[in-house]
């Protein structure tokens, strides 16, 4: 339910956004074309408030819930749903100050804390998945290092308004220019490796496959050759908001935008193919780390901070509690080996 809710999110609230900023750019009358775009607006508004509540609810229940015997996993529950309460906490002071209100009730130690919690969650839950020894288990420890790296440049952010320091600023830079390079690589390591799965089952869901990523391919050479007016616009506008990139070279917008396009796919037909917990666990976490992004206002956005620590969550779940599908006994396979 929270994975759903948080693709609604994306697509209908970022992606809208992503999609209408750019359109006076473009020469489009907004007037002319807001009754066409107005769903996508009230979908996106309501969805994003169903995000907000469901996120800290779904972390906290994962840390109650789902004990684990492994030190790390049990470590990242923990530190999500800390960090749940205290997104909580900062909501309740919004409210109490006014939905619309412009005042940030939210001191910069409250953001720093709730950021520390999902960065240690996040460290925690890349540490675990590590410990899968394949390419699968590689790639989203690389996709929740660059969660990481989005995190200290809000970080970073935080502390040179607030307090000042020419290093946390450079630390803020670095993260920025880094995150991008890091995304594409998890992207496609994901794409890798769920392909591989997906291409070794039997029937049609593997042609299905095939053909999903050649549209998307085609779909991204026209928006990039600027078939539609105003797509290329958009593109740019969509790295920021959906993908929360900000360092992105033009020579990597297109490995940026294919990485994006192959491990969304990959996801969604690891979802589809129903292969075990195991395939349809690493669906759900990538799908998430690929549709949470930072983009560069939400040093106090709860909804968007704690998505990182829901990936992570879900990661250390799977992880340290594998059953069914092809999930390998790792206890069993150390004590052979010994």
């Amino acid at each position: 339910m929270v994975c759903l809710t948080a693709f609604v999110e994306a697509f209908f609230n970022r992606e809208f956004l992503a999609a209408v900023l750019p359109l006076g750019s473009a020469g489009v009358n907004i007037a002319e074309v807001s009754p066409a775009i107005r769903a996508f607006y009230v979908i996106g508004g309501y969805s994003f408030g169903v995000l907000t509540l469901l996120a800290p609810a779904a972390l906290l229940a994962s840390g109650i819930l789902k004990p684990s015997t492994r030190l790390l996993a049990t470590a990242s529950l923990y530190a999500s749903a800390l960090g749940a309460v205290v997104a909580v906490a900062m909501d309740v002071q919004h409210v109490q100050e006014g939905i619309n209100s412009i005042f940030q009730s939210s001191s910069a130690g409250e953001s720093l804390i709730l950021l520390g919690l999902v960065t240690c969650s996040v460290i925690f839950a890349a540490l675990v998945v590590l410990q899968h020894r394949d390419l699968m288990g590689l790639a989203l420890a690389v996709m929740l290092l660059t969660e990481l790296l989005g995190i200290l440049f809000l970080v970073g952010n935080i502390v040179t308004a607030n307090f000042g320091g020419e290093g946390w600023s450079t630390l803020g830079g670095f993260s920025a220019a880094a995150e991008p390079y890091a995304g594409t690589l998890g992207g496609l390591l994901f794409a890798a490796a769920g392909g591989y799965r997906i291409l070794g089952k039997k029937g049609g869901i593997r042609w299905g496959y095939v053909a999903a990523l050649l549209v998307g391919v085609a779909i991204e050479y026209a928006v990039m050759a600027n078939v539609f007016p105003g797509s290329s616009i958009v593109l740019g506008t969509i790295i920021i908001y959906d993908f929360g990139f900000l360092g992105v070279t033009d020579t990597l917008v297109p490995l940026v935008v294919f990485a994006g396009i192959a491990s969304f796919i990959t996801a969604l037909f690891l979802l589809a193919m129903r292969g075990g917990q195991n395939t349809t666990f690493a669906g759900l976490t990538g799908l998430l780390l690929i549709i949470t992004g930072f983009v560069y206002a939400s040093e106090t956005v709860t909804t968007y901070i704690l998505l990182p620590s829901l990936a992570a969550a879900m990661a250390s779940i799977w992880l340290a509690n594998p059953r069914g599908g092809n999930a390998p006994n790792m206890e069993k396979s150390v004590r052979l080996k010994g």
